[in-house]
């Protein structure tokens, strides 16, 4: 292990020239090319550099000083931290690799290329970081954890957010969606425990595979997020605020309290619970695309569960259900399939225009007057 320093060599500007490193700062070249073991420092006295072949490494990436450019050629991998500068220019595409445990310090300096953060590490943002290109997050079956050193530290990611695999990511930084790009999930197993807020611009979700987000409080305060095909699986105890967007099918899983402080609205299939897990909901969901209870545990909370537009109710016979539901569907039809056994006065209608049929039973009903309850079908017990 040593410490390298970026210095004016006479020959090229090349990272891979062994004549452009020294042990000291400013001192003559000719030590060595750095190793994954070395720490390399670009300082007021580093001249610009080219990242000219593959395979850069360094235990740690200090540019504390430096004022000229680096033109990313190729991509540089780190295992420790990384601290930028904010006089300092960065040109060309390559990306960097974080893949061991260390600070990053931008210094108010945006990364414009891709950042990958991999491996069961952790990495600890001393300021809020910005990363114009994708950042790609965790690897195969590793926990990956994003912290902050206090809640101002957040991680932007102005063109995309990836969550590699079945990579589990966690941690206290905030993760900011900003800009255009796509959330995508490599895999149907990976996790997303970190805060999330969809901040501006246009967000798709990807269709490829699950957004499967665990444990965090997402939010979404001024991005336009496109949904179209996607499936958001909420795991455990999640906190949402999201309005203006609706999803297209939304598993609710997990023995947790779900709190929506602002109504989730589902266009597809709404799926509750798993196993014989409940959970409880408090706050307003709109359902338009069918829900199916799949749980045969208890699921409740305050709020309503509204049933829009043509679809279909089943629910298990042994699961037990005391959240409200409002009906509103004109000229809709709604069907209930199965045992669908509700208690006193947790169901009411709106708007009884549409077409209610029930293939099972009902407890008292508890709204909607005779009027609702002539346009029923099925067996009523009072």
């Amino acid at each position: 292990m040593a410490n390298r320093y970026f210095v004016n060599g006479g020959v090229d500007s090349n990272w891979g020239t062994t004549g452009n490193w020294s042990t000291t700062s400013g001192g003559g070249g000719g030590s060595a090319v750095p190793l994954a073991t070395d720490d390399v420092f670009f300082d007021a006295s580093s001249p610009n550099c080219t990242v000219n072949t593959s395979s850069r490494v360094a235990l740690s990436l200090d540019f504390t000083g430096y004022t000229n450019t680096i033109t990313m050629s190729q991509q540089i991998t780190v295992s420790g931290s990384v601290t930028l500068a904010a006089a300092m220019t960065i040109s060309g595409s390559g990306a960097i690799l974080i893949n061991g445990t260390g600070n990053f310090t931008s210094n108010g300096k945006t990364w414009p290329n891709a950042i990958t953060i991999s491996g069961t590490i952790t990495t600890s943002l001393l300021d809020a970081l910005v990363s114009a290109g994708l950042v790609t997050l965790g690897s195969t079956s590793t926990t990956t954890t994003i912290n902050a050193a206090n809640p101002a530290h957040t991680f932007t990611c102005q063109s995309g957010l990836t969550i590699t695999s079945n990579a589990n990511v966690t941690g206290t930084a905030k993760i900011l969606l900003d800009g255009t790009g796509t959330l995508t999930f490599s895999s149907s197993t990976g996790l997303l425990r970190n805060d999330l807020d969809f901040k501006s611009g246009t967000i798709t979700v990807s269709s490829t595979n699950p957004f499967r987000y665990h444990t965090g409080t997402m939010t979404n305060t001024g991005a336009t997020v496109v949904t179209t095909g996607a499936t958001l699986i909420s795991i455990l105890a999640t906190t949402f605020d999201c309005p203006n967007i609706t999803w297209s099918a939304v598993t609710l899983s997990g023995a947790s309290t779900m709190t929506l402080t602002s109504k989730l609205v589902v266009g597809g299939v709404l799926s509750l619970g798993s196993g014989s897990l409940g959970f409880t909901v408090n706050g307003d969901i709109e359902a338009s695309g069918g829900v199916t209870v799949v749980t045969s545990g208890a699921i409740s909370g305050t709020g309503t569960l509204k049933l829009l537009a043509t679809q279909t109710v089943t629910k298990s016979s042994t699961a037990t259900w005391s959240k409200s539901i409002e009906i509103n569907a004109p000229g809709g039809t709604i069907t209930f399939s199965g045992t669908c056994v509700f208690p006193f006065g947790s169901v009411k209608v709106t708007d009884a225009s549409g077409i209610i049929t029930n293939a099972g039973t009902w407890d008292t009903f508890g709204g909607g007057g005779a009027s609702g309850r002539r346009s029923m079908r099925g067996r009523f017990i009072n």
